[in-house]
């Protein structure tokens, strides 16, 4: 992606405040030639950041939140107010519920029955809190259990693409579970049994991201997950399948794995 249109893209997410679902309708309109998913896997990289810098989990923030819910006002709009994710909001007010209601759990104990409650609001006895904290997930595009498993879904549905592109390609490879079998801990998603080239470059193992990667995000998975790739298999290809910012890429990573937005067909060139 040309770095002035990730630039501006950016610049719209810093400033706009409210639900993440609003500025995702905002970034479609203001970039109707930037493809729906690229704005979306943008907009979650920008939020995830804003969230760490903005949401402050502290007794005295999740009681005023409580205090704001006690008088009636919506958890949607209490996040809407604060400029925090909306799911995040519920988790904090329904944590602070359940300190009062379940005195005698622990800490980590109140922890893992608010994750069985946002993942079940059905189960909170409250009736006005389980229907707001259900709207709250629901409109929450970014966070929750039904954002995590839209995460998921989407991150299956590209390593299966991977793999269909593979075996059409006649590639013979060891997928990630198989890895696993074998004792390796950290695997990249195809270990090629025979490696091939892409525009020159020896590709033993691929690796699929169904996200868009900025500079701060590669490096980071550079450090947690391709290094590793690296020193176990030699070099590799990674797929940002919603793209990536122009200059991702350094000479001195090309040695180690080579970055694409798409499984690179034409690119090809089987080892005799």
């Amino acid at each position: 992606m040309d770095i002035n249109v990730y630039k501006d893209i950016i610049s719209v997410i810093g400033s706009h405040t409210g639900l993440s679902r609003d500025c995702k309708k905002l970034l479609v309109q203001r970039f109707p030639d930037v493809p729906l998913k690229t704005v979306s896997s943008i907009l979650s990289l920008e939020y995830q950041k804003k969230m760490r810098k903005k949401h402050v989990k502290s007794k005295a923030v999740a009681e005023s939140y409580m205090n704001k819910f006690n008088e009636g006002i919506k958890i949607v709009e209490i996040a809407k107010e604060a400029d925090v994710a909306p799911a995040l909001v519920a988790r904090m007010i329904l944590e602070e519920y359940c300190t009062i209601e379940q005195s005698d759990l622990q800490n980590i104990g109140i922890r893992r029955y608010v994750s069985e409650l946002m993942k079940d609001t059905t189960k909170i006895s409250d009736k006005r809190l389980s229907v707001e904290v259900y709207e709250a997930i629901t409109f929450d595009s970014l966070y929750g259990p039904i954002a995590d498993c839209i995460k998921r879904t989407l991150g299956e549905e590209y390593e299966q693409k991977l793999k269909s592109y593979a075996i059409k390609m006649n590639l013979s490879f060891r997928d990630e579970l198989q890895l696993r079998q074998c004792g390796f801990d950290k695997t990249p998603d195809l270990k090629l049994e025979v490696p091939i080239a892409v525009s020159g470059h020896i590709v033993n193992w691929i690796e699929s991201k169904a996200s868009f990667a900025d500079v701060e995000t590669h490096k980071a998975y550079i450090k947690e997950q391709f290094m590793s790739y690296w020193n176990r298999f030699g070099p590799g290809l990674v797929i940002y399948w919603f793209g990536f910012v122009d200059h991702l890429e350094n000479k001195e990573d090309t040695t180690l794995f080579i970055v694409r937005d798409k499984f690179p067909v034409d690119e090809i060139q089987f080892m005799e």
